[in-house]
């Protein structure tokens, strides 16, 4: 949950840098794409520096309020896309849709938990809601720039235009505000369940706000040494939620229904075991093809990209 929290926030870095990027190169002078990300770091790190999750709630509220306000404009596509770019989506649409560490760090952090829960509950009417704003928003953009899109669809938006400017600019700024969000699980997970215990109680507020720097610096650096996007994404969302979404939910679900008794051919089971064969096949697709990609694209006979291939390989 860590790794995938930790591997968000990178791509945040990335989406970020990349939108200031393409509004500097059209207001000032043509910038390198590691000094944007390096640029950063300082606002990051004092962002990251709320240590309640109520805290940070503001922050994502304005951020949803800049999203919705930049759908593109339409244009006729075909329907379907290359059957060997499907894991790739797999691990996109996974990305996208699932938060386990922020899911249930707001179910702790809630007044009323049992709110949180069942058909009518914050977590049904807020996938919902999500769901619709992501499927509205990413048909869209397909629609309007087809195969042409990017991993990110603002940059395919042209830059001479103030109407597109604008909309890079508070993407990036609502990016920005959220990455605390996603940030918190990985300190929460690093500290609290690693790093808290092996400190005196005098020393422990400052060293954990030493650990939130590094944590900062961490993805700033892998941000800098990850240049796409459009693959480092899938690959976070293949590697870490097909695992965390399908394979250790059915995992544990057997293991709390198995008793006295437990027939292999109940539904219980049979659904359990569907998910840990779906899971761990998109995850090894998903990965396998983000490899793939990686390794084609910026192999060893592009000398300037290997970074990227050297990260999917440590993944």
């Amino acid at each position: 949950m860590g790794l995938y929290h930790f591997g968000v926030c990178c791509v945040y870095i990335l989406f970020i840098a990349d939108n200031l990027k393409q509004l500097g190169d059209a207001y000032y002078q043509q910038w390198s794409y590691d000094l944007y990300v390096i640029s950063l770091t300082g606002p990051l790190v004092s962002l990251f520096m709320i240590r309640s999750l109520k805290s940070l709630v503001p922050f994502s509220m304005l951020a949803n309020v800049m999203v919705i306000t930049d759908l593109p404009p339409l244009s006729d596509r075909k329907m379907f896309n290359n059957i060997r770019k499907y894991p790739l989506f797999f691990g996109t649409v996974l990305f996208s849709m699932e938060s386990v560490g922020v899911i249930i760090a707001i179910e702790h952090e809630m007044a009323n938990p049992k709110d949180y829960l069942g058909f009518t509950g914050i977590l049904s009417l807020a996938s919902l809601f999500t769901l619709i704003l992501y499927a509205g928003f990413g048909f869209v953009g397909y629609w309007r720039f087809g195969c042409q899109a990017y991993g990110s669809i603002t940059l395919n938006m042209p830059s001479d235009m103030l109407i597109s400017r604008l909309a890079k600019l508070f993407l990036a700024l609502a990016i920005f505000l959220t990455y605390a969000l996603e940030g918190y699980v990985v300190v929460d997970v690093l500290w609290h369940y690693y790093l808290k215990d092996m400190f005196e109680e005098e020393y422990r507020p400052i060293l954990e706000y030493n650990t939130r720097c590094a944590i900062v610096l961490s993805t700033v650096l892998v941000a800098a040494f990850s240049p796409d996007i459009s693959i480092l994404l899938p690959l976070v969302g293949a590697f870490c939620l097909s695992i965390l979404s399908f394979v250790l939910p059915g995992l544990m679900d057997l293991c709390v229904s198995y008793t006295k008794g437990y027939r292999i051919t109940s539904r219980k089971f049979l659904r359990d075991i569907f998910l840990i064969i779906f899971g761990v096949s998109g995850c090894i697709a998903g990965t396998w093809e983000a490899t793939t990609t990686i390794k084609r694209d910026y192999g060893y006979n592009n000398e300037g990209n290997q970074s990227l291939l050297y990260y999917s390989y440590f993944l």
